[in-house]
């Protein structure tokens, strides 16, 4: 019953509620929205990531996806929080929060292709087991590479268990 995958979309039927227990509720709903929280990774998911033979990315996009991604056993706020000193380290790059469980790197300078833009994915396969997956969103490839290459492996490299793909 504790195990993410088993929860979701599994729904609790709670009691009535105190009025002072529905602000402390709503409160931690506040924290809880400013929080990266990782996405939840299915067997399926997992399979189809790391088998080559099953990416059917190539039938749906033109263009060739450049990503990378690597297994940890960090939490998803140590990941964010490595993120976050490879941009301010870089002085290039801003930090934001898109959704559940992804974060966008951008560049501060504009490019050969406009500003380099890195989204990355944090999804959790176990509660200690996490899948970091990084991709261009924007931007020159060339110069995209030349960051994760230079800056952005090398910096990550103590929170990183076992790279995957490329």
């Amino acid at each position: 019953m504790e195990n993410s995958w088993f929860q979701k979309g599994f729904k609790k039927i709670e009691e009535p509620k105190s009025p002072d227990s529905m602000i402390e509720s709503l409160m931690s709903d506040v924290h809880a929205a400013f929080a990266v929280q990782p996405m939840c990774y299915t067997a399926f998911d997992l399979i189809s990531s790391l088998a080559q033979g099953f990416d059917l990315s190539g039938l749906f996009e033109k263009e060739e996806r450049s990503g990378s991604m690597f297994t940890t056993k960090k939490e998803a706020k140590e990941i964010v929080s490595k993120f976050e000193e490879i941009a301010t380290s870089s002085e290039r790059f801003d930090l934001k929060k898109i959704n559940v469980g992804v974060i966008k790197m951008e560049d501060r300078r504009e490019g050969r292709k406009g500003q380099v833009a890195i989204e990355v994915e944090i999804f959790e396969v176990t509660e200690s087991f996490n899948m970091v997956e990084f991709k261009k969103s924007g931007g020159d490839t060339m110069e995209y590479k030349q960051f994760c290459d230079r800056e952005l492996k090398p910096s990550s490299k103590d929170i990183v268990w076992k790279w995957q793909g490329n």
